[in-house]
């Protein structure tokens, strides 16, 4: 049987979806294969509230300084990386870096929905409905570049989703016709799967869908392609490891215990756990063959016990439990990129910057509610990040969050012209109150404002 890409849309129609098989440049003309290389892709993983330092980052035992900034490689530590970073992340030691000490520069320490991806904060009220002072958010930004899609054509710009019914399901912001609001999010599997599909027939029902098998339905095909000897050895293997994701979220979607459920998607809705992998896998199939390359993954959570375990300091053992659960679906999603092989090199996770930070900064006291030392990891984007170290900018006076937003928009390859708006140099708010606080007044000049961080970033200087 002859193979077309496009004809073999159906591919995953088991699943709901139309996802396309993975690009193999070996089997484009000579002049695009040698231009097929792997552009960067941006996913951030969001949580409300903030965390309790002493759990989420390693001990400061073995720090040291490296040009002027204290850093202590996670490789070195026995066991895990902290209480929150378990087993989970043992294979990432050296794909992934935590950072501490840095401060938001915000007017307001609201409940906002918009610190983390705005450097920003609310002049409103308390409930997370507010509108930020600075009304972007980076993935937002990052999305409607024209350097991350040269042709946006049949490509979802942005993903936004909770696969988690929670209190703050949303921190992504932009303006439209004059209004800031966020960008809409979806929070079921079926309307994350549709965002990469197209009309066809009705989903088959939870029996009907047992007797499919997606792979075996186009088996003639993929093994032609496989064996046909015009696949390089990187897209052979690369089309395995597609072919080997899709296989296991169908066997995935098939196991689901609800008969009565029309949708196997849908069904999984009702339960958290699947719900979070079957979205994070239909995310890393839809980044691996460039349907997408910008996301933002909400952990969202039910507003107890979380809020209760927030503000009183003697549950941040809990507290930290529940963080551990939720880093957990980061990793699995980490996994899934990290077991595919990119068109450019390496993994897809290499290609992949990974941000995972919260609402809030560091929780002190039982005081959930602030806007410093700000929370962050970061994976992927081998080539622009140093990675494997815990990086605390507390020691040498710490540094506006505000320049972390500048450096993911440095990896992804924007410069300043690419990233500002409403005329504010830099990313974000700079109160004049917060800049006093923190000591930063050497540190908002038009050109501090647009540095990357030190250390952790080894890009080009993007100015």
């Amino acid at each position: 049987m002859y193979f077309n890409p496009v004809s073999r849309r159906h591919f995953l129609r088991g699943l709901g979806s139309t996802l396309l098989l993975p690009l193999m440049p070996s089997l484009l003309p000579r002049a695009h294969a040698q231009a097929a290389t792997s552009n960067m892709r941006f996913v951030q993983f969001i949580s409300s509230y903030g965390q309790y330092g002493q759990h989420f980052y390693p001990s400061d035992q073995g720090l040291a300084a490296v040009n002027g900034t204290q850093v202590k490689m996670l490789a070195g530590i026995q066991g895990d990386v902290s209480r929150i970073f378990g087993p989970a992340f043992s294979n990432f030691k050296t794909k992934m870096s935590l950072l501490r000490g840095m401060h938001v520069l915000a007017a307001s320490n609201l409940h906002n929905g918009s610190m983390p991806t705005c450097s920003s904060s609310t002049p409103e009220d308390n409930e997370g409905n507010g509108r930020p002072f600075f009304s972007y958010s980076i993935d937002g930004v990052i999305a409607e570049s024209a350097k991350i899609y040269p042709d946006p054509t049949g490509k979802q710009r942005f993903v936004n989703f909770c696969p988690s019914p929670g209190s703050y399901r949303n921190f992504s912001w932009t303006v439209r016709n004059g209004a800031k609001e966020h960008i809409a999010n979806t929070t079921t599997t079926s309307a994350l799967l549709s965002k990469f599909s197209s009309l066809g027939p009705p989903a088959p029902t939870a029996v009907e869908q047992r007797k499919v098998d997606v792979i075996q339905n186009v088996f003639a095909d993929y093994k032609k392609l496989r064996d046909s000897g015009k696949l390089s050895n990187e897209d052979r293997r690369r089309l395995e490891a597609y072919v080997a994701l899709i296989d296991q979220v169908q066997k995935n979607l098939a196991a689901s215990p609800n008969p009565s459920c029309r949708s196997p998607m849908q069904e999984a809705d009702t339960n958290s756990a699947a719900m979070h992998r079957n979205q994070a896998a239909v995310l890393a199939a839809a980044i691996a063959c460039g349907q997408t390359r910008v996301a933002s993954y909400v952990l969202s959570v039910p507003y107890e016990p979380i809020h209760t375990y927030s503000h009183d300091f003697g549950k941040n053992a809990e507290h930290a439990d529940m963080q551990k659960e939720l880093a957990g679906h980061l990793a699995y999603f980490m996994t899934l990129l990290d077991q595919m092989p990119d068109a450019g090199g390496g993994s897809v996770l290499d290609n992949t910057l990974i941000y995972w930070g919260n609402e809030y900064g560091e929780n002190s006291g039982g005081d959930p509610h602030r806007p410093d030392n700000m929370t962050a990891m970061i994976a992927g984007a081998t080539s622009k990040l140093q990675l494997g170290y815990y990086v605390d900018y507390r020691k040498s006076g710490s540094v506006p969050f505000n320049n972390f937003m500048v450096t993911l928009a440095n990896v992804m390859g924007l410069s300043s012209s690419d990233y500002e708006r409403e005329g504010v140099a830099g990313f974000g708010e700079y109160n004049a109150a917060a800049i006093a606080r923190y000591k930063f007044e050497n540190a908002t000049s038009t050109a501090e404002r647009r540095k990357a961080l030190p250390f952790i970033y080894k890009g080009p200087v993007m100015g």
